[in-house]
Parts: C-alpha cells; sequence; structure tokens
C-alpha cells in the first residue's frame, strides 16, 4: 500500500506518497551513468506503466526525508565515489522536484558486478574475474 505524507515547504504544503520518492530515486540513480544498478526489492509500475523495481526505503522525519538505496557497482568502479555521486544526485533531484529537504541518503553497497571488456576485433564482450 502506497503511504503518503503531508511536507511543509516554503509557504505550501505538499503531499506526497514513498512511490513518488522512490521513483525520482530510480530515475536519479539511472542519471549517474554507468553500470551502477539498484539491489531489487519487490515490482511496481511506474508512471508509464512499465515495471520497475520497489529501490529505496524512505522515511520521513519531520519535514525531510531520509532515504536507503541499495545497489550493485561494477567491481572496477570506485565505490566512495560512486556513492558520493549518488548521494548528491539524490538529494537534489528530490530537492529540485518536490521541495522536500533529504537529511540522509544511505547507499548500501550489495554487490559487485565482474568488469566486461569487449574484443575490438570480433565485438564479443566477455567477462573478466
Amino acid at each position: 500500500m502506497d503511504t503518503q505524507t503531508n511536507i511543509n515547504t516554503t509557504e505550501k504544503r505538499l503531499k506526497i506518497s514513498k512511490d513518488a520518492l522512490e521513483k525520482i530515486c530510480y530515475f536519479a540513480l539511472k542519471d549517474c551513468g554507468g553500470d551502477i544498478s539498484v539491489k531489487p526489492k519487490v515490482k511496481f509500475k511506474d508512471l508509464f506503466g512499465q515495471r520497475i523495481d520497489h529501490v529505496a526505503d524512505v522515511d520521513f522525519k519531520g519535514d525531510s526525508a531520509e532515504i536507503s538505496i541499495s545497489i550493485t557497482l561494477p567491481e572496477d568502479i570506485k565505490a566512495a565515489a560512486a556513492a558520493e555521486k549518488i548521494q548528491r544526485r539524490i538529494i537534489s533531484d528530490v530537492r529540485s522536484m518536490t521541495g522536500i529537504t533529504v537529511s540522509k541518503v544511505n547507499i548500501i553497497i550489495a554487490g559487485l558486478t565482474p568488469e566486461k571488456k569487449e574484443n575490438p576485433q570480433n565485438g564479443v564482450v566477455t567477462t573478466v574475474n
């Protein structure tokens, strides 16, 4: 069931669901680029009827939100830099789209994916272990 909360932003009152904030987090993560992916929990339909993963836990603390998100990273990426980039993007996107302040973004690195290399001669992609 979709839960909603009332948030007081600068002079206006906003009613927003946790699902809406999760979708903002999903698209913020995808905009970070690379092979970063979410660690799925459950499925739900997005705004356009496509199925996407439940990617974030959102808890409201007063007029701000705390967000936790589990991700998998390519094994050759610097985890701290990637997590910091994702945190900044989520904070920025949630603030600009809703006016809600994000007080904390917890990034849980749930796994690493093997590096993939493409052979320029035949275009074959292989996994490097």
